[in-house]
Order: C-alpha cells, then sequence, then structure tokens
C-alpha cells in the first residue's frame, strides 16, 4: 500500500461521520483501541495483574512529591517529560498521560471485566 492510501485512510477514520458509525455499530475507533489497550495494560499493572517487573515503571504522583497535591487525592500517575517524538509514544510516557485523563470511576472497578466494560462505554460515548 502506497503513502498516499495510508495517509487518505488515516485521515478518514477521524471524521465525525466515521466517528459517529463507530459509535452506532457500538464499536471503538483505532484510535480509541490504542487508548483501551494502554489503559488496559496500566489498570493490570497498578492492581498487580501483570508481570512484577512492569510494577515500577509508573509511578503515583503521591509518591513522587512529599507534599500535598491535588492529584495525590486522584491517584494520578505521574509524567516524565520527554525530549524526542519517538519517546512521546513509549508506554512509560503515553501510558500515565492516557490514564489521567480517565475518570476516577473508570479506574476503580474491582474486577477487570467491569473496566472492560465501563472504559469502553466511556470511549464510546466520548466521540461525538
Amino acid at each position: 500500500m502506497g503513502k498516499r492510501h495510508q495517509y487518505n485512510i488515516n485521515n478518514q477514520v477521524n471524521t465525525p461521520e466515521n466517528k459517529s458509525i463507530f459509535k452506532q455499530a457500538n464499536r471503538l475507533s483505532i484510535y480509541d483501541i490504542n487508548k483501551f489497550q494502554i489503559a488496559k495494560f496500566i489498570y493490570q499493572v497498578l492492581n498487580k495483574l501483570s508481570p512484577s517487573s512492569f510494577y515500577p515503571m509508573f509511578s503515583l504522583v503521591s509518591s513522587i512529591h512529599s507534599y500535598n497535591t491535588r492529584a495525590e487525592e486522584t491517584q494520578k500517575l505521574f509524567l516524565k517529560h520527554t525530549k524526542t517524538n519517538i519517546r512521546k509514544f513509549a508506554i512509560s510516557v503515553r501510558g500515565p498521560q492516557v490514564w489521567n485523563e480517565l475518570p476516577e470511576h473508570i479506574k476503580t472497578p474491582s474486577t477487570i471485566d467491569l473496566f472492560h466494560i465501563k472504559l469502553k462505554k466511556y470511549l464510546i460515548d466520548l466521540t461525538n
């Protein structure tokens, strides 16, 4: 597939008409699938459902600072700053961005199945 075709496909996924098609079909767009997978991974790491080698990858803001912040109350993850565009899309940087954007009621379910259901509904409802 040529670059022109890839460009057309990428630009057509995010149009308002296609967003409504995804919403009507109760499906996630490719961008929402990416957010879904990232949020699912973060949920598994924070709830100790993934291999322990991933645990040090993310830390809560409350464990970084010794003083009280608003982010401490909402269990936000510490955002690492990057200088390169490539690093910006690494899971250790993109993960906290996606996680911190989620409302608290999405982050707190007791099981991963409930988390999947709530997250998918939230992402579908988010599309206009």
